[in-house]
């Protein structure tokens, strides 16, 4: 029934102000459910080098964990290498994956309508939060004084960003902030204390409960 275009929700649980304008009536009102939405900013570095790719395969190459700054009790950045042919199975392309792992931007998951079969509205809001973007520019910058570093017999001509950009901060800065991405880790719009319990139990209803990663933190 539910695959029908001609059932729409006439209650829900959540917040009063995401329910009430698409005609949805209030069960159980948590005002948390859909906000905090949280995941992995990264973005890629695209390189010409020497090799071949295999056909049909995808191999991660090394990564390595790093902190954007020494006084930080864990890594909050990785950076991950796809090797030669691998970025995107293109012969001859090397992509340096930057990802902030311990990220301050949030975003929002809310009805686009009543209708349950509709896909949700989501914001995401990456990067939104200046501490995130500053962590992403140290990455970048990290990233290409490795590179820079590379010895002399290794081919590794930047394509993308390209060069001009790269000696230009400002441009490489409106460059990271419009081209980027997610690690499709999203979590956080069910947070324990909040919509469950510690239990994972929903606050407020019995015999539900929500055992995804929008339960963390």
């Amino acid at each position: 029934a539910y695959n029908s275009p001609q059932v729409l929700l006439r209650s829900g649980i959540g917040g009063r102000d995401q329910l009430r304008p698409h005609g949805i009536d209030v069960r159980l009102e948590l005002s948390e459910v859909g906000r905090h939405l949280t995941d992995h900013p990264l973005t890629v570095l695209v390189v010409e080098g020497d090799g071949s790719a295999v056909p049909g395969s995808v191999r991660v190459g090394p990564t390595v964990k790093l902190r954007s700054r020494p006084d930080l009790p864990a890594d909050d950045m990785k950076i991950t290498l796809f090797p030669n042919g691998e970025l995107l199975n293109l012969p001859g392309l090397v992509g340096i994956h930057l990802e902030v792992d311990e990220t301050y931007s949030e975003g929002n998951v809310e009805l686009a309508s009543r209708n349950p079969d509709d896909a949700p509205r989501i914001e995401s809001r990456l990067l939104s939060d200046q501490r995130d973007a500053d962590r992403m520019m140290f990455a970048v910058g990290h990233a290409l004084d490795l590179l820079a570093a590379m010895p002399g017999d290794m081919a590794t001509k930047l394509l993308l960003p390209d060069a001009a950009t790269v000696a230009d901060s400002e441009q490489l800065h409106d460059h990271v902030m419009r081209f980027f991405s997610t690690g499709y880790h999203p979590s956080g719009t069910c947070r324990i204390g909040h919509v469950v319990d510690q239990r994972c139990r929903l606050i407020g209803a019995e015999g539900l409960w929500i055992a995804d990663a929008s339960v963390m933190p």
